[in-house]
């Protein structure tokens, strides 16, 4: 016969189960891009672009998708200038990089051909983000600790 404290065991059993399991997604998902991320001189200079900024909001981090802002500017003016979601899904992680496959949702509403919406990202851990279209590089970036610090 199955007692009522039985139940209430198994019960609290699959309820620590599931939540530790929870947290282990969670934790596993989490992007950790925060802050500022700066084009270096020489990916502009070949790419003909005065700046290239990408800025990322951890604290509006949700299910898969972090918030943040896009400024490009060449030598012709502002090229883009845009707040941004980006939905994230990890494939995977080694000793050197986590990749990311990622969608970039423009809230101006525009597309971009030079920036594809769908692409690849690789976050190294010498704080190195590097973006990729199949297997063209459409952006190289390294976290800007002095501007992230005063943001």
């Amino acid at each position: 016969m199955i007692n009522n404290n039985n139940i209430l065991i198994g019960l609290v059993i699959i309820l620590v189960i599931t939540l530790v399991f929870h947290l282990f997604i969670s934790y596993r998902n989490k992007i950790n891009i925060n802050g500022f991320w700066v084009a270096t001189d020489e990916f502009c200079q070949e790419a003909d672009l005065d700046k290239f900024i990408m800025y990322f909001d951890e604290k509006s981090i949700t299910r898969n998708k972090i918030k943040g802002y896009i400024l490009v500017k060449n030598n012709e003016g502002i090229i883009i200038n845009t707040n941004v979601d980006i939905k994230y899904k990890q494939l995977r992680k080694d000793k050197e990089k986590t990749t990311y496959s990622i969608d970039i949702i423009w809230k101006d509403g525009q597309e971009y051909d030079f920036f594809p919406k769908k692409q690849t990202m690789l976050k190294y851990k010498n704080n190195k983000l590097v973006l990729l279209d199949k297997d063209e590089i459409t952006t190289i970036v390294y976290y800007d600790s002095v501007m992230s610090d005063v943001s």
